[in-house]
């Protein structure tokens, strides 16, 4: 439901307004007027631009960076836009005395300067403010190339101590190199490995010639034992003499003699005799040879596995040392190849040090000088010219708006006093 008491109000209002509306827009006029006057006698103030391009790392990604790579350049906007600079700038071009007399903090607070990062570029833009057109042109082209000289001062310092830090670094690898080199030296001497190499091919030729004979003394003494427990068998078979019956018929001799002894009777036909079992004796030459030999060997052979273990030994132990000081050596000529490792790296380091700074820096260079400004930037006389007036014509609008409010409240509160107290009119 409409509510037509509120637009019958506000209709009145309107119209009231409307019947003080040559003096709103002559107001509005006047101040249209004052605001163009005040700008005619303002100092005009000069914009003069320049923009520093930041190159990518050499060693960079690619073209196609992605989008954080140039949010960092906003990082640049202190290294160009700071107090230093800013001293700088006043004590070149002589700010500091009349008709500016500009501080640090005077400059600040005047905003003469900006500095900002282009967005999706690698361009940082200078903007400097000033009612000089020429100290504008000055002041932008000054700051830029302060900031490309500090850069390039950076590169250098940074070069500088690269290659101070990479020189101590070449230094000390050198040194642990040397002393690495001496003590393999040492190592080497000490050890007199070429004689004891020697000393273990004599044992391993004798130890080889022990285990060869003791070899041959075990197989002679098995064949001997056998020999021996053979003849002994023999011997105890073999008689110790031997009974031979001899026909004295068949020796003449044999028989004149016994004839000449017994003359009475018959003779004998034959006679007996007993002799020593040569083979007997032959047997138990052999065996008492045999036993002795088997004794030698014996001998020989407990004299060699002794000999052998005594070998053993001494080989063992030798190769416990020849261990050890190889594993010495082995680690010296490591240590060493370490050490002649890390001089060749430090070497290289320190040879591409300044290739190395120069491709991991960005450089900062001006794309073109500002120019000296023709026109002012502020003020603008047909803006400020507008907003004033635009100013005034609100201002006065509800200046009159209120006065009529006033107004209605006023009749309102006059006719409610004329219904309470009715006025009685006389003939």
């Amino acid at each position: 439901m409409m509510d037509h008491d509120a637009d019958q109000r506000l209709g009145r209002r309107i119209a009231r307004l409307k019947r003080h509306g040559h003096w709103i827009l002559a107001a509005g006029g006047l101040c249209g007027l004052a605001s163009l006057v005040v700008s005619l006698f303002l100092p005009k103030i000069y914009k003069a631009t320049t923009n520093l391009l930041v190159s990518e790392s050499k060693i960079g990604p690619g073209v196609e960076l992605p989008a954080w790579q140039y949010a960092t350049l906003a990082t640049y906007e202190p290294f160009v836009d700071n107090d230093a600079m800013v001293r700088k700038a006043i004590e070149r071009f002589h700010l500091d005395q009349p008709p500016y007399s500009l501080t640090v903090d005077t400059f600040r607070r005047k905003d003469i300067l900006d500095v900002r990062a282009l967005k999706s570029t690698r361009l940082v833009e200078i903007d400097v403010e000033f009612p000089d057109a020429h100290v504008a042109a000055d002041l932008a082209n000054f700051v830029a190339q302060s900031a490309v000289k500090f850069n390039a001062q950076l590169g250098v310092t940074d070069t500088t101590a690269s290659r101070t830090f990479l020189a101590q670094q070449l230094d000390e690898a050198e040194e642990k190199l040397a002393e690495a080199d001496r003590h393999r030296t040492k190592t080497r001497e000490r050890a007199h490995i070429e004689n004891l190499d020697k000393e273990l091919n004599i044992l391993l030729a004798e130890k080889e010639q022990l285990a060869t004979q003791s070899e041959t003394l075990q197989l002679a003494l098995v064949q001997d034992e056998g020999k021996a427990k053979v003849l002994q068998e023999a011997l105890a078979q073999e008689p110790g003499t031997y009974r031979l019956i001899k026909s004295l018929l068949s020796d003449r001799f044999a028989e004149k003699a016994l004839d000449k002894k017994e003359s009475g009777g018959d003779p004998p036909a034959s006679i007996s005799e007993e002799t020593l079992n040569t083979t007997k004796e032959e047997f138990r030459h052999d065996f008492v040879e045999t036993m002795a030999s088997v004794q030698a060997e014996k001998a020989g052979a407990g004299a060699a596995s002794e000999r052998l273990k005594e070998v053993n030994a001494n080989i063992g132990a030798l190769l416990s040392k020849l261990a050890g000081i190889r594993g010495e050596l082995d680690k010296a000529d490591y240590d060493y190849k370490l050490a002649r490792d890390a001089v060749e790296i430090a070497n290289h380091n320190y040879q591409n040090a300044a290739v190395n700074a120069s491709s991991k820096a960005q450089d900062i260079e001006q794309l073109a000088p500002a120019v000296v400004p023709e026109k002012p930037v502020r003020p603008r006389l047909i803006l400020n010219l507008l907003l004033g007036a635009l100013a005034g014509l609100i201002f006065f609008a509800v200046i009159a708006a209120v006065r009529e409010s006033l107004r209605e409240l006023q009749a309102a509160d006059w006719d409610a006093v004329d219904e309470d107290h009715p006025v009685q009119v006389s003939s």
